[in-house]
Order: structure tokens, then C-alpha cells, then sequence
């Protein structure tokens, strides 16, 4: 089954408080003998983890600041550092700081608004990149579904002093935690029950423009395809 990602794209929910509870396996109902799954699950055996329970927190997304030479000044966390940490501009050189910063902004933007990720809009168009320039090619070391883990809640880290900066291929030298507790980030995958969710459960409920919380009506989240497409 293929991934998918539920992303949350307002601001004015804490945590604890988006759940969803159509999806199988149902992590609620474990025993008191076994514990739910937590993290990142991407192997053969998913049917064995549970899919419900608590959405992961909005997308991280630190500001990066100037380069010192080639190194980062600061720990980010977020989708700039995942792209300066990755991404290779058409020509042959990493990304700057200020393409990261908007790249990150825009893919951001393409969630919030509900649309599908066009990473040439968010990278080229927006950020400043060189026409060409992609998420896996060329030098480049992302992944759409890497970006897509990341909007919908998943930290990835650039620790401080990483070279980043003159490269002509990613380098990777930030990593991803799915089990920080406050942003608990658990991978669902297109099932029966996600697309029951989708259609007439809570999902659809979740993602309507005329779902309200707090009296305030519009969406909470976006849903995703694998590759990126709005569902």
C-alpha cells in the first residue's frame, strides 16, 4: 500500500486536539499489553501498526540564517534546512539560504491553499532557483515524499556547523525524528479505512471548508497522495 500524508493547515488548533479515530488498525483499542506504534513505519509487515490516534503537529519551519562560509550558524529544524540540505541548483551548486528560505515559504503555501505540491513552483518560480533545478536530480538528494512527511509533522534536524553551503551533490547531513513527543509523527498508508476516512469519515469532516473549530470555520487539514496530489 502506497504512503499518504494528512497535513494540518491551520494554525489556531493546539495538539491534542485533531484525532482520528475511523482508521484500521484502530490504536485505541489495543490491550493494556501492547503499546501503540510510534514513528516513521515504512516496511512490509503495516498491517501489524495502528493508523488512528492524535494528528502530528503542524510543519516546522525555522527561518535560516546566513551561511558562515559554508557552514550553518544554528540547529534548525524544519523544511528550509531539509531543502539547503538537499537540494542542488540546476548548474551544479547547493541552493542559498535565501532559495531555501522561499522554496520552504511556497510549499507551505501550496498546503495551506489545499492544491497539489508542484515543486518547480516552489523551488524555480518562487524560490529563485535555477530553471531545472529539482528535488532528486542533478545533485539533488530529496524526495517529494520526504517534503510531504515533513508538512505533515515530522522534525527533521540541520544540526549547527553543517556544511551545507558550495556543494555539487546534498549533503544529507540532517536526519529525521519521528518519535519527538510533542510532534508524535506516525506514517498512514492508503487503505481501505483512509479512503472510507477520506470520502465519508473524518477526514472528510477534517478537511471541509465548513468544518469549525472554536466557532471559526474552514479546514484543518490537506490530505496527500504519494507523489504529492491533493485528495
Amino acid at each position: 500500500m502506497a504512503n499518504v500524508y494528512v497535513c494540518r493547515i491551520r494554525t489556531d488548533i493546539p495538539a491534542g486536539t485533531l484525532q482520528l479515530t475511523d482508521l484500521r488498525p484502530n490504536s485505541s483499542q489495543y490491550s493494556i499489553y501492547q503499546a501503540p506504534s510510534r514513528g516513521y513505519i515504512d516496511s512490509a509487515s503495516k498491517s501489524a501498526y495502528g493508523q488512528s490516534g492524535y494528528l502530528a503537529l503542524r510543519v516546522e519551519n525555522d527561518t535560516l540564517a546566513a551561511l558562515s562560509g559554508t557552514d550553518t550558524v544554528a540547529s534548525y529544524n524544519g523544511l528550509a534546512a531539509y531543502l539547503i540540505d538537499n537540494v542542488i541548483a540546476n548548474g551544479g551548486v547547493t541552493i542559498t539560504v535565501t532559495i531555501a528560505n522561499a522554496a520552504a515559504a511556497a510549499f507551505i503555501a501550496q498546503a495551506d491553499a489545499g492544491g497539489d505540491l508542484d515543486a518547480n513552483a516552489a523551488l524555480v518560480t518562487t524560490g529563485g532557483a535555477a530553471a531545472g533545478t529539482t528535488l532528486n536530480t542533478g545533485g539533488s538528494t530529496g524526495s517529494i515524499a520526504e517534503v510531504l512527511a515533513i508538512l505533515a509533522g515530522a522534525r527533521y534536524n540541520l544540526p549547527s556547523g553543517s556544511t551545507v553551503g558550495g556543494l555539487a551533490a546534498g549533503a544529507d547531513l540532517g536526519s529525521f525524528d519521528y518519535m519527538v513527543d510533542d510532534r508524535a509523527y506516525r506514517q498512514l498508508w492508503d487503505s481501505n479505512a483512509f479512503q472510507s476516512s477520506l470520502n465519508q469519515g473524518d477526514l472528510s469532516a477534517l478537511k471541509n471548508a465548513a468544518w469549525s473549530y472554536d466557532s471559526t470555520a474552514g479546514a484543518a487539514v490537506v490530505c496527500y497522495s504519494a507523489t504529492g496530489t491533493a485528495l
